[in-house]
């Protein structure tokens, strides 16, 4: 990194090093989105044929959570390591329950809990850069584990009430990037055999995970039957959250965390995935989510198709005015499939 490069031409490690900390914290920060004072309007309540089964956090799970751990993985701002709590989860999946069992009925969590040393990793392109690098959440392994059980609580309601879209595949068992891939591939095949083109938007939102409005997320959540002491809890989990940059040793100063949901985090990305399940419900044409990636196609044989995709933009250009989700226009991109037709106007 940039640092790394200035160091080996002045000798200025230690000086360097803690400039480029404190130049990537504020990169980080200054991403958050803020909300519009008021709450948003409240969504409507979906059809829910199976109401949320209550957590418990047994004993089992805990356990179960335990030896599932990952051990290599790096730990928290409590720098408690996963291969202490897999090596002892016969000893602690006990009060590990009862603590995470108070938590979830009191609806508070630990500081710690709440901290997290975030790791900057690079994505493409300069170095020097800050906008091209993710920020990863390095957070308490204990709150991943209650994190994790939640989770699965989350995902089970949505896949009992068929709420999750057909056309996402992040984050989902059994829904890879692959499968998309697959589907996509076949439907694009039947139309450039039929002799039609296909015009395609590839969509980029900006910052998304961390831009995500706590709010309005809490609005979603209970439009789909999350509430009482879950949503209560989520909304502790998100909200009086704060981040310190790491780099090589150096630590920026904390930062209050105003909006997102935790990169890092267990609970993070099926709360994204919730967020923004529906922005599909109103297109016309199709379309295919990988997490925060989409994709709108459709084939082209005259210009009323081609006027359908862009009422489509349209559509999701007003999804994202309501739900604070900016499209970074730079980066999406739109490409023809196959040959054009005669009166095909790019949009």
């Amino acid at each position: 990194m940039y640092a790394e490069i200035c160091c080996q031409f002045t000798g200025w490690f230690k000086e360097a090093d803690t400039r480029e900390t404190v130049w990537v914290s504020n990169f980080f920060s200054s991403v958050f989105t803020t909300e519009p004072p008021g709450n948003p309007s409240p969504e409507p309540s979906r059809d829910i044929k199976h109401s949320m089964y209550e957590i418990d956090f047994s004993q089992q799970q805990v356990e179960a959570k335990l030896a599932k751990l990952n051990t290599s993985k790096s730990v928290g701002p409590d720098n408690i390591h996963p291969r202490v709590l897999q090596e002892l989860k016969g000893a602690i999946s006990l009060p590990l329950s009862l603590i995470f069992k108070t938590s979830y009925e009191t609806g508070t969590l630990p500081k710690d809990w709440k901290s997290a040393n975030v790791t900057a990793v690079h994505k493409k392109s300069d170095k020097t850069v800050a906008d091209n690098y993710r920020p990863i959440s390095l957070t308490s392994i204990v709150c991943k584990i209650m994190e994790g059980i939640i989770s699965d609580a989350l995902v089970t309601h949505m896949k009992t009430n068929n709420f999750f879209t057909d056309k996402q595949f992040g984050f989902l068992k059994g829904r890879s990037a692959t499968l998309q891939l697959l589907n996509v591939l076949d439907e694009w095949t039947k139309l450039l055999d039929a002799g039609i083109s296909i015009d395609v938007l590839y969509t980029d939102f900006q910052k998304a995970f961390d831009t995500v409005p706590h709010r309005r997320l809490l609005t979603k959540l209970t439009s789909y039957g999350f509430n009482g002491r879950l949503l209560t809890w989520i909304q502790a989990f998100l909200t009086g959250r704060k981040q310190r940059v790491v780099v090589m040793g150096h630590e920026s100063s904390w930062e209050w965390i105003l909006s997102g949901v935790p990169q890092g985090s267990v609970l993070g990305p099926i709360l994204f995935l919730i967020y923004i399940n529906d922005i599909v419900d109103n297109l016309n044409c199709n379309a295919y989510l990988f997490a925060d990636d989409m994709k709108i196609f459709n084939g082209i044989p005259d210009d009323k198709y081609n006027s359908q995709l862009q009422s489509d933009i349209n559509t999701v250009s007003k999804w994202t005015d309501k739900w604070h989700l900016k499209l970074n226009v730079e980066k999406c991109k739109i490409m023809t499939v196959g040959k054009a037709h005669p009166s095909h106007t790019r949009l």
